[in-house]
């Protein structure tokens, strides 16, 4: 009778020790799975970040390639009208900087706002830089816009690489030219 009720005792310790195990794993388990979903969705937000950034150039800066391909165009515009381009494109580049301002960095980015946030100036900074500056020149290298950009790429990089992901390429999605 002994034999059983120890046999009994064991049996159930051990499947409560079992079961206890189990549940620690499957803690671990889902506490792993959270993160991992947590790390998605942070990616997830920093790519819309940069769409929202490229969107709101894209939706902008026609009139700055417009300008810059009439220049390079067998056929000149004639002065009036290049003029005419000419200011559309520095209209355009403000337009730009100023649109720009209104792209917040989203809380669930926090970690990284000061980097989102070095971008977004530096791109402010480039489309300012470039409207500022507009020639008349065919082929002209705006090299304050050049390297505003290059920064708020880098910047915008940076982020990227901490993640795990690809760099973008800003000027692929950005440029018409």
């Amino acid at each position: 009778m002994k034999k059983r009720l120890w046999s009994a005792v064991l049996a159930s310790t051990l499947a409560l020790s079992a079961c206890g195990s189990s549940d620690t794993n499957e803690d671990a388990s889902n506490s792993e799975k959270k993160e991992d979903q947590q790390d998605v969705n942070v990616k997830a937000e920093v790519m819309d970040f940069q769409f929202s950034l490229t969107n709101t150039i894209n939706d902008h800066d026609l009139p700055l390639y417009t300008y810059e391909l009439a220049k390079l165009q067998e056929e000149t515009p004639s002065e009036e009208e290049l003029e005419q381009y000419k200011e559309e494109a520095r209209m355009a580049a403000s337009d730009v900087s100023n649109a720009l301002e209104e792209v917040s960095v989203p809380d669930t980015l926090s970690e990284y706002e000061e980097e989102l946030q070095a971008a977004t100036n530096s791109l402010q900074d480039a489309y300012q830089a470039w409207g500022d500056n507009l020639s008349d020149e065919a082929g002209h290298a705006y090299e304050q816009y050049e390297a505003s950009f290059k920064e708020a790429e880098e910047a915008l990089g940076n982020v990227y690489v901490e993640l795990g992901l690809t760099e973008p390429k800003l000027t692929k999605e950005v440029s018409d030219l």
